[in-house]
């Protein structure tokens, strides 16, 4: 890169220099200094302003070349749809609300398989995060129907001296626990409630991101109506389209900005339950969008109060017109 700076400086530094007039001296009277018209200085200048215009135009013609894309334009629309950073970021609160233990009751997992005795605040906690963190992410409806029907099985049981620690136990379905009886948890046993833990996970992750994806949808559709309905009703009162225009328009500015608030919501709400660690950064980013998205439309929005106000004007002063006539 550095090599690249230095033969282009050199370049320029040659180009300005031949294209400079020529000092000429007077052979006349040699006893007077020869006129310098370009000094060193008048060389570093010219190569600057040349390297300045230059670049400037490199980026000029990189960012028109940006913005006529169709990867910026699929991004400015997805940017512009703060409804559904909006209810994206709610999710994501209520994830990490969820994910606090002390928003937790702890009662059902100090007695999760102790026969009434408690394990204490620390292993109750450890109970607690052996349930997929999809599920408790999602919120207490989750819990209660991942919880139903199931055991606190303990891999070694009581009778052969098994503890009410979080590392001898795992959640199962209640008929496989009594079934069991009193013998030792086996590994094949084990590793069919951890298959079943993860299915469970799994189908809690597609749940709630298929809910907040529809949430998502209808929030961006919603922010996003009010503007479609404004813009093409104006376009068609000042003749720019047809009344069918205006309708299509509308439906499918609204249409897209649904789909888009869809993918949108969903994704997050994905990425958010499948990598929980992920959580506070995505609630950071969402934050920054939605306000640049409600920004936008709501420069949008002014732009098109002043051209409604300015139609309603000129529609006063035709009717004036009309009746002075």
């Amino acid at each position: 890169m550095r090599k690249f700076v230095g033969i282009f400086l050199i370049t320029c530094m040659i180009t300005t220099s031949l294209k400079a007039p020529l000092a000429v001296a007077d052979t006349s009277n040699a006893s007077e200094t020869p006129s310098v018209l370009w000094t060193v200085q008048d060389l570093m200048e010219q190569m600057k302003v040349a390297v300045t215009d230059r670049f400037s135009k490199t980026v000029s013609a990189v960012s028109e070349t940006v913005r006529c894309s169709a990867s910026y334009q699929k991004a400015m629309d997805v940017i512009q749809n703060p409804g559904a950073f909006s209810s994206a970021y709610g999710h994501l609160s209520r994830f990490r609300k969820n994910l606090d233990w002390s928003n937790i009751d702890p009662t059902k997992y100090l007695y999760a398989g102790t026969r009434g005795f408690s394990r204490g605040m620390v292993e109750a906690k450890k109970v607690w995060e052996t349930i997929p963190s999809s599920i408790r992410a999602s919120g207490p409806k989750a819990l209660a129907r991942f919880l139903k029907g199931k055991d606190w099985s303990h891999i070694q049981p009581h009778s052969m001296g098994g503890s009410n620690a979080a590392l001898n136990g795992i959640f199962e379905d209640k008929s496989r626990n009594q079934a069991r009886g009193n013998r030792r948890m086996t590994l094949q046993e084990l590793k069919t409630a951890q298959s079943v833990l993860r299915s469970n996970a799994f189908h809690a992750t597609l749940l709630e991101s298929a809910k907040n994806a529809m949430k998502g949808g209808a929030a961006a559709a919603a922010v996003i109506a009010v503007v479609a309905v404004l813009d093409y009703r104006l376009n068609y009162l000042k003749g720019e389209i047809t009344e069918d225009e205006m309708y299509a328009g509308i439906g499918k500015t609204i249409t897209a900005a649904g789909i888009s608030g869809v993918a949108i919501s969903g994704l997050i709400t994905a990425m958010a339950l499948s990598f929980p660690a992920l959580i506070p950064m995505l609630a950071t980013i969402s934050v920054p969008l939605m306000v640049i998205g409600f920004s936008m439309i709501g420069v949008k929005l002014v732009t098109l109060g002043k051209e409604w106000y300015e139609y309603y004007n000129m529609a006063e002063m035709k009717k004036m017109r009309h009746h002075s006539r």
